[in-house]
Formats: structure tokens, sequence, C-alpha cells
């Protein structure tokens, strides 16, 4: 629960959110900390951007998620964990009210369990590696047959999978020991100099991982900041890598559905910038 006092700064900030998320003013005065809370409050929001994940397209040929590339043992700050959960499931509470059962996200989702994990983009075999360890072997089959399914398909086929409950006990450190130190290493494979970096500053760049994918040097102008960041960080000028993350709210900035995603950008480019003066 919030004291009175972060409930009315919590307010505050997401009345600037509502009037500036477009802009690069407003979002960026207030705290990391105010801003997080604001965003946790407008759950249609963070409803509406979790059907927006890029990182999935690329999930099947970096597995970033499987054993196919090596877990990094480098951590991330908890406020970084806290940012990537927020955009996922919220908060264990919420988490606990209405995310225990497998869900659809919308869009080219897959069937998802626990905290953001997609068995759309998945086989069977990732499956049993990552679970093995959280669900029984009758659990793992149950789910099996939603290996692969996205879009309307696994929309279908989500009510063959509501018997399976997933508490957060389980899912929660699933996600940190088995799925983040994977993003972990797929955003250091992309980014090596980033290893340098303040655990806050490598959080915010494994956030934006985690939601568009390690695509820093993809092609076209959807991906200009991307690949800005990914020469920043080589030449040593990671100071300059906030204002690419805000650049590239223009992507979503004309979707007023989609202004979770502003708030997103928002929350790295702040949490970069205070592992800046770490």
């Amino acid at each position: 629960m919030y004291t009175r006092r972060e409930f009315l700064g919590s307010a505050m900030a997401m009345g600037l959110i509502a009037m500036t998320s477009n802009r690069t003013c407003g979002a960026q005065d207030l705290s990391f900390e105010s801003l997080l809370q604001a965003a946790a409050q407008d759950t249609d929001a963070l409803d509406a951007s979790r059907e927006v994940r890029e990182g999935l397209l690329s999930q099947r040929s970096s597995r970033a998620i499987t054993p196919d590339l090596p877990v990094s043992t480098r951590a991330i700050s908890e406020d970084a964990m806290k940012l990537i959960v927020l955009f996922e499931v919220t908060s264990q509470a919420r988490y606990e009210r209405q995310f225990q059962r497998p869900i659809w996200p919308h869009g080219a989702s897959g069937v998802t369990i626990g905290i953001g994990y997609d068995a759309g983009y998945v086989n069977e075999s990732w499956l049993r590696s990552d679970w093995k360890d959280y669900l029984s072997q009758e659990e793992l089959s149950l789910l099996a047959p939603a290996c692969g399914l996205t879009g309307e398909d696994a929309r279908d086929a989500l009510p063959r999978f509501q018997t399976l409950a997933v508490p957060w006990d389980k899912a929660n450190p699933q996600f940190r020991k088995q799925v983040l130190p994977r993003y972990i290493a797929q955003t250091l494979k992309s980014l090596p100099k980033a290893a340098t970096l303040s655990d806050d500053s490598l959080g915010a760049l494994v956030s934006l991982v985690y939601n568009r994918g390690a695509s820093f040097r993809k092609q076209g102008g959807r991906y200009k900041e991307m690949r800005k960041i990914r020469e920043l960080i080589e030449r040593g000028e990671s100071e300059a890598v906030p204002e690419q993350i805000r650049e590239m709210k223009n992507i979503w900035a004309g979707d007023p559905k989609l202004r979770g995603l502003l708030t997103r950008r928002d929350l790295e480019a702040k949490l970069f910038e205070r592992g800046l003066s770490a």
C-alpha cells in the first residue's frame, strides 16, 4: 500500500504522463520511483503495451530464454527488474489475482505463463528445460501443445490450459533465474561494452531488449535509435543513450492506446541516467 504522500504523487504523475506522454518534458521531471508508481496505476496502458513485444519476433532465432544462449551471471538492479515485471504482470498482487493461469495477451502472442513466458515462441524441449524445476511433468505435458501456437490459434486454444496454475513463488524465481539472465546475456552479446555500465544502466538496456529484442543492427527507420545506441556504447558515449531511448517514443506516439510504451521508454531513460551517476 502507498502512503498518502505517495498516492498523491502518483496521481499527479499520472496527470503529467497523460498530458505529456508524447513530449520530452513532464515525465522527465519526475523521479524514477514516482513514474514507476504512476505507471502501476494505469493498468489499461500496461495491458495494451503487453501486446507489443517486438522481442518475441527474434526469440526463436536468438533463443534468449533457452540454454542455447548461456546465462549471464552479471547482475542488474532491483529497480530494473521491477520495471520489467511491471510491464509483464504489474505486481505480485495483481499476478496472484489475474495471471496465475495461462493468458493470451492478444496480437501475435502465444499462450503465456509466469512472468511473460510465451509458449508460442518456444518448442517443447525448450519449455521443459526452462520449467523443469518449477512445474511437474504432468503440468509440462499439459502445456506442451501450446508450444508454437501464436495469434488467433493461441487465443482459441487458451481454454485447454486453464487447469494449470503457476503461483508467484514459482513464477518469480523462474523469471529471475531462468529468463532474465538470458536476456542479460543477449544484451551483452549485442553490446559487449555495456558490461562496464552500472546495474541501473545495464538494466535499462535489458528492459529495452526484453521489449524490442536485441535489434541494435536491424535496418530501417524503426530501428535507427537502436542502431545509434549500439554506436554510442561502442564509442564510450553512454551519456547520450537516454536521449535515444526517448527519441524512439515517436514510433508509438500516434496511438493513445500505446501510452504505456511511451512511459516504459521514459522509465528506461531515467533509470539509465541514474546509473550514470552511480
